[in-house]
């Protein structure tokens, strides 16, 4: 069997979006976001916490590192900075967030 193209995998998938908006509607998305990268990070957090402590951290998380370049070498620069750990890459990627925990 061939290998679908990339073109056909996107028709696909718009088709799949189409049929899942008439059978569902428009889906509300409760994270505050301003691009696809800020999402992408908020969802990350949703998943240890509830959306409304997400959007209660994400401006001080984000007015930081604002940029996935810059968020990447703040990741580096806290793993770095507690010595060597047994932590796994998760661990990693959440203690930029557990950082803006609102008082």
């Amino acid at each position: 069997m061939p290998r679908e193209t990339n073109a056909a995998k996107r028709e696909r998938a718009i088709e799949v979006c189409e049929r899942l908006n008439r059978r569902y509607g428009p889906v509300e998305c409760f994270l505050d976001h301003e691009n696809p990268f800020r999402l992408l990070i908020a969802v990350l957090l949703s998943a240890q916490t509830t959306d409304a402590q997400v959007n209660k951290v994400t401006p001080k998380l984000f007015a930081q590192w604002p940029t996935p370049e810059a968020m990447a070498v703040a990741s580096r620069a806290l793993s770095t900075s507690k010595g060597p750990s047994p932590a796994s890459d998760r661990h990693s990627r959440m203690s930029v967030a557990t950082t803006f925990e609102p008082p």
